[in-house]
């Protein structure tokens, strides 16, 4: 996220091992960034993120790279991408 302008990683969890009802074995963990960024330009960017790292989606569905946004100074959006 660092490498992102207008980004900057505050805080983060550690990393959860766990395994999804399909038997996938996932990563997990939460990142608070601090960014100059709005909503839609956080979300591109995590996009852009997925990308460099070879997000694909395997036949069940389940992406190799996933990145969210959780909350966005409370706001919503039922935009899905």
């Amino acid at each position: 996220m660092d490498a992102v302008a207008g980004n900057q990683q505050r805080d983060f969890t550690r990393t959860h091992k766990t395994v999804s009802s399909r038997d996938a074995r996932l990563f997990n963990a939460v990142v608070e960034p601090s960014t100059t960024l709005d909503a839609q330009q956080l979300l591109e960017s995590l996009h852009m993120i997925e990308a460099v790292h070879g997000r694909t989606r395997d036949a069940l569905g389940l992406a190799s790279t996933d990145l969210d946004i959780i909350d966005f100074d409370g706001s919503t959006n039922d935009n899905p991408g």
